[in-house]
């Protein structure tokens, strides 16, 4: 096994319960994004399980919505906040992409419509902006980023598993 920039091992990845066809259902009948499809993708979910998780969805993904799905699916979890850090958690990400929305002076609803959100396994991820129903390897989405030329970084890390809330 090796180790991945978040200095976890490689090893097995959580299998996705949802495939592309489930994918382009989901985003074309409810509007699934980026952060239902991290959270299925997360916690071995469908998207048909996540969804009414979400109450009145309405295309987008705050980090308190995040935390309530969470909640809501008694899912065991911490929550780090406020970061700046490329570091990926086991578990899910909040990726914010940098640019003038960020700087002093801006309204802060201004970044929340330059957000992502990513789930990471074992050294793989679930990005929607790469592919929305395959996990792909860690320095392939690196590679993804780095081509796209876009300055980014983690601002919050839903830590899966051990300490949090829930059981």
């Amino acid at each position: 096994m090796s180790a991945n920039v978040a200095g976890s091992t490689v090893g097995p990845k959580l299998a996705l319960r949802f495939s592309g066809d489930d994918s382009e259902r989901a985003s074309r009948d409810w509007g699934a994004n980026c952060g239902p499809h991290s959270l299925a993708a997360a916690t071995g979910k469908t998207l048909e399980e996540i969804r009414p998780l979400l109450g009145g969805f309405q295309g987008w993904m705050n980090p308190t919505m995040m935390t309530t799905a969470l909640i809501n699916l008694n899912m065991s979890h911490r929550l780090a906040k406020g970061l700046k850090t490329t570091a990926l958690c086991e578990g899910i990400n909040r990726v914010q992409w940098e640019g003038s929305w960020l700087n002093p002076g801006v309204p802060v609803g201004a970044a929340y419509h330059h957000t992502h959100w990513i789930a990471h396994s074992n050294g793989f991820v679930l990005c929607t902006a790469t592919c929305s129903d395959m996990w792909i390897a860690v320095a392939r989405w690196a590679e993804f980023l780095a081509a796209e030329k876009k300055p980014w970084h983690i601002t919050h890390h839903y830590i899966l598993g051990n300490g949090g809330h829930g059981g």
